[in-house]
């Protein structure tokens, strides 16, 4: 993806937050953002590549403010509403930010 991407990457500088800390962010961040796709290098149309992650339970069970890329999974791993909140295009998460 670039000299810049894996520069990122591969930098090995910073501290990785341990597991207590990273239940703390969740519970203190004002909306915690989920991006749910991957990307397919033969295909132009990320938003229909997307998939379910631990981040989806870890975030909304922490307290958060959970706003993620929706997946057809979510509305069957949450079929309550408001346990986290779904978007399904860049203008349609910026509203709801």
């Amino acid at each position: 993806m670039g000299e810049e991407f894996e520069n990122i990457i591969f930098d090995h500088s910073f501290d990785p937050v341990s597991p207590s800390r990273l239940i703390e962010l969740y519970a203190e961040s004002k909306v915690t953002l989920g991006i749910n796709h991957y990307v397919d290098p033969g295909l132009t149309d990320l938003f229909n590549l997307t998939y379910s992650k631990a981040r989806d339970f870890e975030a909304p069970i922490s307290g958060a403010c959970y706003l993620t890329q929706h997946t057809k999974e979510l509305d069957q791993l949450f079929p309550k509403e408001g346990v986290l909140m779904t978007y399904r295009s860049v203008d349609d998460m910026c509203e709801k930010a």
